[in-house]
């Protein structure tokens, strides 16, 4: 039986990590100075938007500028939600991929502690995203972020797979 180069292994960890981060990355809401702003920003072209539609007599062209109206007055998706577990899953996931990959920089007891707190990291990253899930399962307005609770869920799942493979092969001297 071959042996995959840890190396490798690790490098398919933190493509995966990143491939899954960007795919969890969902649009942040800005910070509330900047949201003043923006929604005065806003209110100003709905104005502006709106004097135009006093003034245009053709069909289309009102139609065009009340869409417009519609979408500048609607509120920015997502700004209320709280996705702090589903975060805090994908920060634990990943940590356990960064932990494991650090694992191979040791040798002998160091290793097998750094290891042991890799796999720790990964099932708190598990349960917080699992928990993440089930609130968004729940509680659809209140909660966001299933993207990052699913790369936690992932990375999580991946990365306990992979230790307890290698501690299998460990005591089975593979």
């Amino acid at each position: 039986m071959k042996h995959t180069s840890p190396f490798l292994l690790y490098s398919f960890c933190l493509i995966l990590g990143f491939l899954l981060s960007s795919f969890a990355w969902e649009t942040v809401p800005p910070p509330a100075e900047k949201s003043t702003t923006l929604q005065q920003r806003h209110a100003k072209k709905v104005q502006r938007l709106q004097q135009r539609l006093a003034r245009t007599q053709r069909l289309k062209v009102r139609h065009r500028l009340q869409q417009k109206i519609e979408r500048f007055q609607s509120p920015a998706t997502g700004s209320d939600k709280n996705r702090t577990l589903s975060i805090v899953g994908f920060i634990l996931g990943l940590g356990g991929v960064l932990l494991f990959g650090a694992s191979y920089l040791f040798v002998g007891f160091w290793a097998l502690a750094v290891a042991i707190v890799s796999i720790l990291f990964a099932i708190g990253g598990m349960t917080t995203s699992i928990g993440a899930l089930l609130l968004l399962r729940h509680n659809k307005e209140g909660f966001g972020g299933r993207g990052f609770a699913l790369a936690g869920l992932i990375l999580s799942a991946l990365i306990i797979g992979i230790v307890l493979v290698g501690f299998g092969q460990t005591a089975l001297g593979l």
